[in-house]
């Protein structure tokens, strides 16, 4: 159910942000997590 003013196309991009967004969010975690425990060794 797509609100009545949205496009499919502005939709496909709004997903699109977000999954990209998503990725970027999960690999910034990991890269902390990592620098974390390398910097919990020194």
């Amino acid at each position: 159910m797509r609100p009545s003013g949205e496009s499919p196309r502005a939709l496909d991009a709004w997903y699109f942000s977000w999954v990209l967004g998503l990725g970027f969010d999960c690999t910034l975690a990991v890269l902390s997590a990592m620098w974390l425990e390398l910097r919990e060794d020194t």
